[in-house]
């Protein structure tokens, strides 16, 4: 068999790469938030066959152990007057589903790291992936049989943008976060 002149990725199951990360786990949101998909069981091990960290079943298990919205937690924050503690509390526990796929995309970007920039890249992701959400494509499809392409980008980036700004609130805290966390060094 002839080598291909192509380099080949090195894949292990222990180290992920980050794309495939990113990949698999948008694909278990779109798959968990369409359980009418005929011959979804089939399809799930399909998917679990060709993408390396695609597990038909997380979401169902994880929807079973994180609970939706950690009001505690958010409360614990407000009770403190700590408001962008608590609106990051908000979103990092508002959706267990789609909170794989963008914590890949955090991680990707560099994670605590580089919290600012990986905060606002996974926000903007997440907005992406709403908008690309299977629920949003027969609308599309009705707009682009219309011509109405415009009306398609400007959801796109209104959507997409919206998630930006959102995530300008948690990106600042981080941002204090780190410059409290130098300070505190320096003394």
């Amino acid at each position: 068999m002839k080598e291909s002149l192509i380099p080949q990725p090195k894949y292990t199951e222990s180290a992920p790469q980050p794309l495939d990360k990113i990949i698999s786990k948008t694909f278990e949101n779109y798959f968990f938030s369409l359980p009418f998909i005929p011959h979804r069981r089939e399809l799930g091990q399909f998917l679990n066959s060709k993408l390396a960290n695609f597990d038909p079943n997380e979401m169902e298990d994880l929807i079973q152990r994180k609970p939706i919205l950690n009001v505690k937690l958010i409360s614990r924050y407000l009770k403190r007057n700590d408001f962008l503690g608590a609106y990051e509390a908000f979103w990092a526990t508002w959706n267990p589903v789609t909170h794989k796929a963008i914590r890949s995309v955090y991680d990707a970007l560099g994670g605590n790291d580089n919290a600012p920039i990986a905060t606002i890249g996974a926000f903007l992701y997440s907005g992406l992936v709403h908008t690309l959400h299977p629920y949003m494509i027969p609308i599309y499809i009705i707009l682009a049989i219309n011509g109405r392409w415009t009306d398609i980008a400007s959801t796109a980036m209104v959507v997409t943008g919206t998630f930006g700004a959102l995530s300008i609130p948690v990106a600042t805290r981080k941002i204090i976060r780190v410059k409290n966390a130098k300070n505190i060094r320096e003394r």
